[in-house]
């Protein structure tokens, strides 16, 4: 009775966050494990017994060694190429310089637009008759296909990847110099070090754990690359462009053949248990996020006017190649169709007109806009408040026999796990409790993305409110709700905040759970209507800017807070 009465709030505290990932993400996962090994047929419910033969199968298939070898290629390119020209822009704007507190929040844009709105612009500038063949026919210089052709095809998808998410490298490893004291450039050039000499032996070894987790968070992600595939490829053509991802979704929904489906469940392992050990080593999860307030305008040495031009000019070119494709995307949104024909280049038009916003208005996009506006306020609210407790009592409670690390490597495995390999579990389970097709539904499948990250988050600031405040509380006799309620829930209300905006923003933007869940049109998100836009015959590309930026406007809108807070929490957060 004592142990029930002792443990009881533990249980009532973590046991709503752990049964939702026990049957969002555990089961799902067991149930890949189980079926690998039959060939089931879910309409009848038949299951066929075969062994090992699903797994000898598919490492015998053509196409999965292809799908491999082109994972394989996207994330090892994509990855080194982020990382390094992620940290050339950060040394470029480490420097303190005038409008630097507007300029950063601009250069991150691209990573904050969904994969389907990059994929949107970027169908048009890799187009045959696109932006990119335009511009080299000013040069006089010959059209590229550049998802035509089977050589070009996975480096055009490896360039759409990079121009999103260089800006992540770039803010993470500007956290790491914005928290180098500036004291020890000043003794190095006190013994007469020059401005190379800091930076090969002061500031890339001070850097190596933001580059690290750089490299470990860009190669986690690219390796599950499925929406740029299905939005500019299709895998094609041939199998030039085929990832894991959609080798899955090809296998296991478009043919429904399961067991083929997840006997792949076992590479995505593999690298779920080699990404989890490095990120274990490079992200202190006892980390606060106490911004270390010294910036990097003192860690350099006063420059030229000379050397301050070329630095403006490389800032002006980084700046116009992160934010072209974008000044592009809404010039395109008000641009007539038949001036936009005729100017391909042309950035904005000369008499803008609304014609487009009315077409797609006027197709349903505001119903989309409101099932979006439902399902990610919604799975944000059921998110924080199943993570808040939780991380609560991983702060704060003891746990039987280590039980909160056991919980804890839950959360991150599953932050790491790719989704699709749980797709198909998790479309049977919904289908077997009627959730399929619904708000409902897809807002519990959205805990598989939002649960850990907002776990995660809302650790390091509940460690941050002092604990003296709730032992006075008890003195006064306050109970834990009381303590939760008054105390630990006000303080807290900022991270609540933070995590809420990126709760919001991962499930505005999320695919392809929208895409398996949902097949009515009226039920809609947001990137079901840009991928319908995306991969229908005779674009109009004029709709599909306009649908782009009203998808985007949300996730724009808080660019500068993001901005602030991942500096804050990756400069605090590591070691």
């Amino acid at each position: 009775m004592n142990a029930v009465r002792r443990y009881l709030p533990l249980v009532l505290l973590v046991g709503p966050a752990l049964l939702v990932l026990g049957v969002l993400a555990l089961y799902p996962v067991l149930r890949v494990l189980v079926d690998s090994f039959f060939n089931v047929d879910y309409a009848s419910g038949h299951r066929l017994f075969t062994g090992l033969e699903n797994y000898r199968a598919v490492l015998g298939d053509s196409e999965f060694a292809a799908s491999f070898a082109n994972t394989l290629q996207f994330t090892v390119a994509a990855s080194v190429l982020e990382v390094v020209l992620g940290g050339a822009l950060a040394l470029l704007f480490a420097r303190a310089f005038a409008g630097r507190r507007f300029i950063i929040p601009l250069a991150i844009l691209p990573m904050m637009l969904s994969t389907l709105v990059c994929s949107a612009i970027w169908r048009n500038w890799l187009n045959y008759s696109g932006f990119l063949n335009a511009l080299l026919a000013v040069f006089d210089l010959p059209g590229v296909q550049w998802l035509s052709d089977p050589h070009l095809a996975i480096w055009s998808l490896i360039l759409v990847d990079v121009w999103q998410w260089t800006p992540m490298a770039f803010l993470i490893i500007l956290a790491g110099l914005q928290s180098i004291a500036p004291e020890l450039y000043e003794a190095a050039r006190t013994d007469g070090a020059s401005e190379w000499q800091c930076l090969r032996h002061i500031t890339l070894p001070l850097i190596v754990p933001q580059i690290v987790l750089a490299m470990l968070l860009r190669s986690i992600d690219t390796f599950k690359l499925f929406d740029k595939v299905y939005a500019l490829t299709g895998g094609g053509p041939g199998n030039a462009t085929q990832t894991l991802s959609t080798y899955i979704y090809d296998t296991g929904f478009r043919f429904f053949n399961v067991g083929a489906g997840q006997r792949r469940f076992g590479a995505d392992a593999a690298d779920l248990g080699g990404t989890g050990v490095g990120q274990r080593v490079a992200v202190d999860p006892q980390g606060g996020c106490a911004m270390n307030t010294a910036t990097s305008s003192s860690a350099w040495r006063p420059v030229g006017l000379g050397r301050q031009t070329a630095l403006w000019l490389l800032r002006i070119i980084a700046l116009i190649l992160l934010l072209l494709p974008c000044v592009w995307m809404v010039g395109a949104a008000f641009t007539p169709t038949l001036e936009r024909l005729d100017h391909p280049l042309l950035l904005w038009p000369h008499v803008p007109t609304l014609q487009h916003f009315e077409s797609v208005w006027a197709s349903g996009i505001g119903r989309q806009l409101l099932n979006s506006v439902l399902v990610s306020c919604g799975t944000t609210v059921l998110s924080l408040a199943l993570a808040f407790p939780a991380a609560y009592a991983l702060v704060r409670m003891r746990f039987p026999a280590r039980l909160d690390l056991l919980f804890l490597m839950l959360v991150l495995a599953v932050k790491l796990m790719p989704p699709i390999t749980v797709a198909v579990p998790l479309f049977t389970l919904a289908k077997n409790l009627h959730l399929l097709d619904s708000e409902f539904g897809l807002m519990l499948a959205y805990q598989v993305y939002t649960l850990p990250l907002s776990i995660w988050m809302l650790l390091s600031f509940v460690r941050e409110v002092p604990i003296d405040y709730e032992e006075a509380a008890c003195l006064d006799g306050a109970g834990l709700i009381q303590r939760l309620v008054y105390i630990v829930l006000p303080l807290c209300a900022p991270g609540l905040v933070a995590t809420a905006i990126f709760v919001l923003i991962a499930a505005w933007n999320e695919f392809l759970l929208a895409l398996l869940f949902l097949t009515t049109p009226s039920r809609f998100t947001l990137p079901l209507a840009v991928a319908g836009y995306v991969t229908e015959n005779g674009i109009d590309w004029g709709d599909l800017m306009s649908v782009g930026m009203i998808a985007s406007l949300p996730t724009l809108a808080v660019a500068g807070y993001v901005q602030r807070y991942l500096l804050r929490g990756f400069s605090g957060g590591l070691k």
